[in-house]
């Protein structure tokens, strides 16, 4: 029994040999949670054991075949065990614990002491600068930085800590003038992949989160958010949240874009028997007031 045969029973219609979808080692159909043009964008990894749609990117392996099929979850299960297709759970486990690279982590060199000059910047935003600096131990750079042949000059460097550990970090440009905003830590020298977890304050407690879409909108929120670094979160993140949490409020950015990633966010964590709130913001949330910040915290109860 195979997914391939899940589908010829359920008449899914799977990308053959011939047509532009087909890739070899994937089963290609029409994606369910696309607009617009019905390409059969959506793939299973047959090696892997995942699902990607090269539009809209991964989803759970459960929750889509609850689309394909419109199924519920306890039928979905009852065919995967069936069929013997693999959960994303095992896999998701395999790709978060910390694995020896060839390129050990480090930080970007010429790294400092915040100065007059970051400090400032982050007042100008609103921000407790030498809170954020000791809370999420925040230091910087100058003229002179890089990882590798990367280079991070001006940045403000963002450790990224997962269960004690420093695992990654992301550098924030600080002069307004560079063309990226966020720089994040090359991919070979992370000892887990950022997107495959969450920015949280490591004093973060509670079974509630606000979550949000970057590290500044973290530092707004301090302990009561936790950020999927971009709308384009993963189903990594998706375990990570629903495991960790029983309540979320998503607080992604006004553009519609973001809107449709956290509705969709929304739909696969309630999928997951987590309490699902989407919260509309009329700005993105590290530019958010403190007056408009305390009442947020006050409202949803965090």
């Amino acid at each position: 029994m195979s997914l391939e045969q899940l589908y010829i029973k359920y008449i899914i219609p799977i990308a053959e040999e011939t047509e532009r979808h087909y890739r070899p080692g994937w089963l290609n159909t029409v994606c369910p949670f696309c607009t617009g043009n019905p390409g059969q964008h959506l793939g299973y990894n047959l090696r892997g054991n995942y699902y990607a749609c090269h539009r809209c990117g991964g989803h759970a392996v459960e929750y889509t075949l609850s689309k394909l099929l419109q199924m519920n979850r306890d039928k979905v299960k009852q065919l995967a065990k069936e069929y013997r297709i693999k959960s994303t759970t095992k896999q998701s486990q395999k790709q978060l614990a910390p694995t020896i690279n060839l390129h050990p982590f480090k930080f970007p060199t010429g790294m400092t002491k915040m100065g007059k000059t970051q400090h400032r910047y982050l007042q100008g935003r609103g921000f407790d600068s030498h809170f954020l600096e000791k809370e999420f131990q925040l230091s910087c750079t100058g003229p002179v930085s890089k990882v590798d042949d990367f280079p991070y000059i001006f940045r403000i460097v963002a450790p990224i800590l997962w269960e004690g550990q420093t695992i990654s970090f992301q550098a924030r440009d600080y002069t307004g003038k560079q063309e990226k905003r966020y720089l994040a830590c090359p991919k070979a020298r992370e000892t887990i992949h950022h997107k495959h977890i969450l920015y949280v304050n490591p004093k973060t407690i509670g079974e509630t989160i606000l979550c949000v879409e970057g590290i500044t909108d973290v530092w707004r929120f301090r302990d009561k958010a936790a950020a999927t670094f971009g709308i384009k979160y993963t189903s990594e993140q998706i375990r990570v949240l629903a495991k960790l949490y029983k309540r979320i409020f998503i607080a992604f950015d006004p553009e519609p874009e973001a809107q449709k990633q956290a509705q969709k966010l929304k739909s696969e964590l309630s999928f997951r028997g987590v309490e699902m709130h989407n919260i509309m913001l009329d700005s993105d949330p590290g530019s958010m007031s403190q007056k408009k910040k305390n009442y947020l915290i006050k409202h949803l109860k965090l």
